[in-house]
């Protein structure tokens, strides 16, 4: 729709679970690219030497594991890329906080992002400094809370978060007095969160909530 061509060559991927490449076989139609799509765990995968070193975007619906099923190895290895960023998460956080986290690491200047996340995202202690660090390094930064529970079938009844970030910057530290928190919009359904993007960063309804002073 943006007008490229082959957009294929422009995608990477990581999945843990051998499924999600029949779906992009499928979807695809034709065999999945094992250099630029890796089957294994997204906290050890080391990047096949073809991938770009850093994205202009990333996108993803994170595994929602509790800190207790997080491999020690792969969360010691996460907590070490981590440092380098100057953010040190709970080591009780749950696995797609570390998902969101490693994902700026692996963005371009200017880059930007885009999560489907529990609703722990707004409540958990954890959370409140993986909040602060995104809306430290990101321009703009938003979270829409959405009331239609969308993964029932799959047995997640809580509240679908969804998070988006735009122009982010590796130089921005988190002492220049900016906003430590992310504004929060709640949607109805999908058609309301639908209409909420479309109009976001520029006409987005004014919000007077913040993650942190979310009612769960």
């Amino acid at each position: 729709q943006l007008g490229n061509r082959r957009p294929l060559r422009q995608l990477y991927g990581c999945d843990i679970d051998p499924t999600a490449f029949g779906h992009l076989q499928s979807l695809f139609g034709q065999p999945v690219d094992a250099e630029r799509f890796h089957l294994g765990d997204f906290l050890m995968f080391e990047p096949h030497e073809s991938w770009p070193k850093l994205f202009d975007v990333v996108i993803g619906n994170p595994p929602y594991l509790p800190y207790r099923k997080i491999y020690p190895e792969a969360r010691e290895k996460a907590q070490s890329s981590l440092a380098s960023m100057e953010l040190n998460l709970d080591l009780r956080s749950s696995l797609w906080a570390y998902f969101v986290a490693l994902a700026c690491k692996d963005l371009k200047a200017g880059g930007r992002m885009a999560w489907v996340l529990p609703s722990s995202f707004l409540h958990a202690n954890y959370a409140a400094r993986l909040r602060a660090f995104v809306a430290q390094k990101f321009d703009h930064a938003h979270a829409f809370e959405l009331e239609e529970r969308l993964f029932l079938g799959e047995g997640t009844e809580e509240r679908s978060i969804i998070l988006i970030a735009e122009n982010m910057s590796h130089e921005r530290t988190t002492v220049d007095g900016r906003s430590s928190d992310i504004p929060l919009t709640h949607c109805k359904n999908l058609s309301e969160l639908r209409n909420a993007l479309q109009s976001w960063p520029h006409s987005i309804h004014k919000t007077f909530r913040s993650c942190g002073n979310s009612v769960e």
